[in-house]
């Protein structure tokens, strides 16, 4: 046959791994670190490789950006990539290169975002492929974890001790991560509790603490499935997130904190 090779991916999907809780933490991170972060310019000449070689061997492709995370107070690695190349190729190419682990693919309908799990023996990759505006070019966004942390990872975060934002009753964490040298703390959780109700009550503690609300959501439009808004206190900032879940009667709270560098 001619041409390029069709890729059938699987379309399994693990409700560990592949959550909408990890791709809002990613894609979290992602907007903060990409913010304050210089870009790097790491340009690949050598042949496409096999395995974890092909991030950095292939020629269209270039690490942007790349620290140590904690999630769930586990230890992980934060990669993200610019690739010259449309989603569907970039994730025939994944697949070609780990096509050994059985790894786990996914494509959303309109072909603009991907999500892949990629189990070896050493580590678990968890991998969000985005396609931005302009056309051919596809974003990675890679989290490595070994065994032993993707496990305590699992885990049913406790509350960090250090956060600087108040906790809605009754809702329950998911998702922890931290990136010290950014000086970025992000948490996910839920309640079973509607977006307006929540959001009200963030909206108080946060001033009622000395923040003051730089914009979000219209305090005046009726209830809707989304609340955000953004808040500052001196050099702290503290972005809110609340959406309300499709098919169940609860949101997802969604609180990103970062210390900006004020001279």
């Amino acid at each position: 046959m001619k041409g390029a090779p069709t890729v059938m991916f699987k379309k399994r999907a693990s409700p560990q791994y592949g959550s909408h809780a990890w791709r809002r933490a990613i894609i979290g991170l992602l907007i903060l670190l990409l913010a304050g972060a210089a870009w790097g310019r790491i340009f690949w000449r050598q042949a496409p490789g096999m395995g974890r070689s092909v991030f950095e061997s292939t020629p269209e492709w270039q690490r942007l950006y790349q620290a140590q995370v904690r999630i769930n107070g586990s230890r992980g690695d934060l990669a993200i990539m610019g690739c010259a190349q449309p989603l569907t190729q970039v994730m025939a190419q994944l697949h070609k290169a780990f096509e050994a682990y059985d790894p786990q693919i996914n494509l959303s309908p309109a072909a603009d975002a991907g999500w892949c799990l990629i189990r070896t023996p050493e580590s678990a990759l968890r991998i969000l492929a985005l396609s931005p505006a302009a056309e051919g070019q596809t974003l990675l966004i890679i989290i490595t974890q070994a065994w032993s942390d993707v496990r305590r990872a699992a885990q049913t975060p406790t509350r960090d001790p250090q956060a600087r934002w108040p906790v809605y009753a009754g809702s329950r964490p998911h998702i922890y991560v931290e990136n010290e040298s950014a000086a970025i703390r992000l948490e996910i959780a839920s309640a079973a509790e509607r977006p307006a109700r929540i959001g009200a009550f963030f909206e108080g503690a946060l001033a009622q603490a000395g923040y003051q609300r730089l914009l979000g959501s219209a305090s005046a439009q009726p209830p809707s499935d989304t609340h955000w808004a953004v808040f500052q206190k001196g050099p702290e900032l503290c972005c809110l997130l609340i959406q309300a879940a499709a098919t169940e009667p609860e949101s997802t709270i969604t609180l990103l904190h970062k210390r900006l560098q004020m001279k």
